[in-house]
């Protein structure tokens, strides 16, 4: 990945959208080896990238907003990861729609900051509109539908909510019933 990005800097210059792509995957590498000081540099650089050449509502620069603020959170940048967290789900929102796929990730990634951070109350609201969204706009059998509604029982776990976190179980045992034709 170091080699493509590289190159692409060299043969196409650091403008190009094939150095910022192959950059941006160097980025996804780093993050996997949890090299998450040096990823953060790069999703900054890329969010930069995107914004100067695709605008700051383009889908793309929505995306690398969103792996800023994840990364932001890993290196436990709080204030940084909820700041951009709050300003890119207000502005998935008002381009893509409030159930649009991206902003579903937008809302997710806000929400995982907070449950990082163990502001469940915060989480909570977050939480609940994705479960909705996604049911309406993914279907029940979906597997980021199932994803939010596993992470909202184990929020409410948490918020010692037991009756909601079992009603949370009982709908993903269901919905996987269903799935697997039970």
């Amino acid at each position: 990945m170091l080699i493509a990005s590289n190159a692409g800097k060299t043969l196409f210059g650091d403008d190009h959208p094939f150095t910022s792509t192959a950059t941006a995957n160097l980025g996804h590498v780093y993050g996997a080896q949890g090299r998450w000081r040096e990823k953060e540099q790069i999703d900054i650089k890329a969010l930069e990238y995107s914004r100067r050449k695709r605008g700051k509502d383009d889908p793309l620069t929505l995306t690398m907003a969103i792996h800023l603020v994840r990364t932001y959170a890993y290196l436990r940048k709080w204030d940084e990861a909820e700041a951009l967290g709050l300003e890119v789900m207000e502005q998935a929102i008002r381009v893509r729609g409030r159930d649009h796929p991206d902003t579903l990730e937008a809302i997710y990634a806000l929400s995982e900051t907070y449950m990082i951070q163990k502001q469940w109350e915060k989480a909570e609201p977050l939480q609940k509109e994705l479960v909705e969204l996604s049911i309406e706009g993914f279907g029940r059998g979906h597997r980021d539908t199932m994803r939010y509604i596993r992470k909202c029982a184990t929020l409410y776990r948490n918020l010692r909510k037991e009756e909601e976190a079992l009603q949370m179980d009982s709908l993903l045992a269901s919905l996987e019933r269903l799935k697997a034709g039970v």
